[in-house]
Order: C-alpha cells, then sequence, then structure tokens
C-alpha cells in the first residue's frame, strides 16, 4: 500500500538567513551553527525533502543508507526528510567527522 510522504514546513526564521530552517539549526549547532547554515543552503537550498541521483538526502544531504545509524541515535527513525532529523544527524556525523563529509 503507497503511503503518503510527510511534507514539514518550516517556521519562518527570526534571523534574515535565507534558510528556513537557520533558528533550528543554530538551536542544535550552536558555536558553529553559521557554518551549517552555510552548509546546509549550498547542499539543499535548506530544501528538507532535497535528494539527488547519489541517494544524498535531506538539508545536509546525507547518504542512506550509509548514515541510517545516525538518524536512529539522532530521532529513533530513517525520516531524512524530517528537518530537525537530518540536522541533529549531521550534528552527529559532525562531531565524529567534522568538516570533511561537506568538503568539496
Amino acid at each position: 500500500r503507497a503511503t503518503t510522504p510527510t511534507t514539514y514546513v518550516a517556521q519562518q526564521s527570526q534571523s534574515d538567513s535565507p534558510c528556513q530552517y537557520a533558528d533550528l539549526i543554530r538551536s542544535i549547532w550552536q558555536r558553529d551553527a553559521e557554518w551549517a547554515i552555510g552548509i546546509a543552503y549550498r547542499e539543499s537550498r535548506c530544501v528538507s525533502s532535497a535528494r539527488n541521483s547519489s541517494g544524498a538526502s535531506g538539508l545536509f544531504q546525507m547518504m542512506m543508507p550509509m548514515h541510517s545509524d545516525l538518524f536512529m541515535a539522532a530521532c529513533g527513525s530513517t525520516d531524512w526528510a524530517n528537518p530537525e532529523c537530518n540536522i541533529k544527524a549531521a550534528w552527529l556525523l559532525y562531531q565524529s567527522s567534522g568538516r570533511s563529509p561537506w568538503n568539496l
């Protein structure tokens, strides 16, 4: 049986950031938040449902299923399109690998 994908709606950011999830990223990433906001914008234009042909998914273009364990640790599911889950999973990846996963 087919299911309808969940659509996530961001609250309007209180900042001048072009990323509608800037406030949520700031609340999770804290001191490295401005860098993380830039990465989310570069990777997905801050579109939580963004997905490319290589399997990179969500705000931070996390690789699925390679990063499924991070999603499970962050929010108990592999819901990569959930902005909060994607932000938290990216934070966990950053904690273990630094900035290197997002280097060009």
